[in-house]
Parts: C-alpha cells; sequence; structure tokens
C-alpha cells in the first residue's frame, strides 16, 4: 500500500505493509517481511509446484499470479512485491543479513534522539525494531541488546553497570534478566549473560 504523508519537506510517498498482511506475508514468523521470507517459501515449490486450496490457504497470499499454484512463474512478481516491501533484518546497518558486532558502529552513529520518522531521509526500517513508523530510543535499546545481550543499559559497552542491573533484575524475575527467552530466571539466564560479556564487540 503506498500513500502519502506529510513531512518537514513536504508531501512524500510511503510504502507500508497493512498491519493485518504482516502476519499473513511473514512467512517465517519472525515479525518482519523480509528476503528471508521469500527465499523459505522457495524451498516449497523448488522442486514441483504447491498446490494452493482456496483463498483460506495461507499460501493463498503468496499466489501472485492466481493461477492456484505457487510456482517459479510466481517468483518474478514475489522478487518485485518483497523488493518493495523489505522491512529488512531489524539491526542490520551493514546488510548482510544478520545482527551482530559489525553493526554496532552504524547504530550508535545513527539518529534515534531526537526520534526519525518515515517522513525524514535519515529514517531506515531496519532501525525500526518495533515497525511504529519510526527511529527511537525503544528501537535502540532493542536493537543494541540483539548486538550484545549483556548490554542492559544500552549504552553500547559491557561493564559493570550491566552486571549490577542483571543481577538485580533477575533477583525481581524482571523480563530484562531472561536473556535465553525461556521464561524461566535461573542458572541458563547466569550462562547466557556470562557468554556476552566474554564477548564483547571490539
Amino acid at each position: 500500500m503506498s500513500f502519502p504523508i506529510s513531512g518537514n519537506a513536504g508531501p512524500i510517498s510511503v510504502s507500508l505493509i497493512p498491519a493485518g498482511y504482516i502476519g499473513v506475508w511473514d512467512y517465517n514468523n519472525d515479525g518482519r517481511v523480509n528476503e528471508q521470507d521469500l527465499l523459505d517459501l522457495e524451498i516449497l515449490f523448488v522442486v514441483s509446484p504447491v498446490l494452493v486450496s482456496g483463498s483460506s490457504d495461507p499460501l493463498a497470499a503468496f499466489d501472485f499470479n492466481g493461477d492456484g499454484y505457487l510456482d517459479a512463474s510466481d517468483t518474478a512478481i514475489m522478487n518485485q512485491f518483497f523488493a518493495t516491501v523489505n522491512q529488512g533484518v531489524a539491526g542490520d546497518d551493514t546488510g548482510d543479513g544478520y545482527v551482530n558486532c559489525d553493526d554496532l558502529v552504524g547504530v550508535l552513529a545513527h539518529q534515534f534522539v531526537p526520534r526519525l520518522t518515515v517522513c525524514d531521509s535519515a529514517y531506515r526500517v531496519e532501525f525500526d525494531a518495533d515497525l511504529d513508523g519510526d527511529n527511537d530510543l525503544d528501537d535502540q535499546t532493542v536493537i543494541l541488546r540483539l548486538i550484545q545481550p549483556a548490554d542492559l543499559n544500552a549504552d553500547g559497552e559491557l561493564d559493570f553497570l550491566d552486571i549490577l542491573i542483571f543481577v538485580a533484575a533477575h533477583a525481581a524475575n524482571e523480563s530484562i534478566a531472561d536473556l535465553n527467552g525461556d521464561g524461566f530466571y535461573d542458572a541458563l539466564d547466569f550462562s547466557a549473560f556470562t557468554a556476552s560479556v566474554n564477548a564483547p564487540c571490539p
């Protein structure tokens, strides 16, 4: 869906995915629509076409030519479509498809305060971690923790403050201390924290 938005520099055209369709086109369910969804989807029909069984079939959204099958004839259309709506990988400054220490310098150099909106030319969708149309401190915090999970105060460094925050948060069963994301606050989180601290970005 493309529509004009008025910004500081005048109206611009913004391509957005309607909220109800992010779940439809996010084939691998990672919260973003990007090239990986296309790659994962193409594996389905690399050997033979896949029959789409009616409009209620979740794969129907990817039958771009409407012939009832997912096959190579949809690929070119898919490529064009995904190129226009690619939300990238959250935090991937270098564009290599991964979020790691290589992205740290670019993330720290990017303007998150004051926040940038889709109307600003410096706005980057890969730095919009929550896909709410802006680059702000919430996004920066999420991305810095993706790069270095133990960077709990999201300042780009691993230091004693992060240790204090982790110990206090772990004792209080706060979600920030659940570093392995299993819903429990236990020794596995300490292991994940230690592993991150012992492998800081240079």
